[in-house]
């Protein structure tokens, strides 16, 4: 069981920069924010100033708040008006998934209504139904999570303030790679000299 603040932070960057991965970042001044579980009223955030794309572990700054919460009920999500939705959840990796979830669903719902056709809402037992299911079954979100923390845009591999090639930034080609590349072009009947290789595996990496 996670039970001290440095246990929290590389999901708390793994959080932020799959976030920034999908879409969610908004600037520099946004954050995520983890409760400690020992019930001392501290936080876990990343600072203001900091692309989340960006964000290392020794970046996660603790802060003792003492300001009145919001009143959530029962409710896990919640929209505010003219501010943004709030996610909250038991672990990282569950909230992370409703709010990827609940970003996607934004979006479906989003470009339905732009098509100006009248829509087919499904039955309220069913989406009842499968809301049960998808909270019911977390082994999901947690396999999820793991593998933003296993590959980029998640992985933090490093604490050191010499920040490692954030995800993205371009790479040499891999031998692997190449040969890949070579067989395919091949197969194709397109073969090319290996400046051309490059820029079209380039190319190919953006897609």
């Amino acid at each position: 069981m996670i039970n001290h603040a440095a246990d929290f932070k590389l999901p708390h960057v793994a959080a932020l920069r799959a976030a920034a991965h999908h879409g969610l970042a908004e600037g520099v001044c946004n954050h995520f924010s983890v409760e400690l579980p020992d019930a001392s009223g501290r936080f876990l955030l990343n600072p203001r100033g900091l692309l989340w794309s960006e964000v290392q572990a020794e970046d996660i700054v603790m802060v003792d708040a003492q300001y009145n919460g919001l009143a959530l009920d029962a409710a896990d999500v919640v929209f505010m008006a003219n501010h943004g939705v709030v996610v909250c959840a038991a672990v990282m990796a569950h909230a992370y998934d409703d709010l990827y979830y609940l970003e996607r669903a934004c979006q479906a719902q989003w470009l339905a209504l732009s098509s100006g056709l009248a829509l087919a809402p499904a039955a309220a037992p069913l989406a009842e139904q499968v809301m049960r299911q998808t909270l019911g079954e977390r082994l999901q979100s947690e396999l999820f999570f793991e593998a933003l923390r296993r590959t980029p845009p998640g992985r933090c591999t490093s604490t050191r303030r010499g920040r490692p090639r954030q995800a993205g930034s371009r790479r040499p080609l891999g031998h692997r790679a190449r040969q890949l590349a070579v067989e395919v072009q091949a197969a194709l009947g397109r073969q090319r000299d290996g400046v051309d290789l490059d820029r079209r595996l380039r190319l190919f990496r953006r897609q």
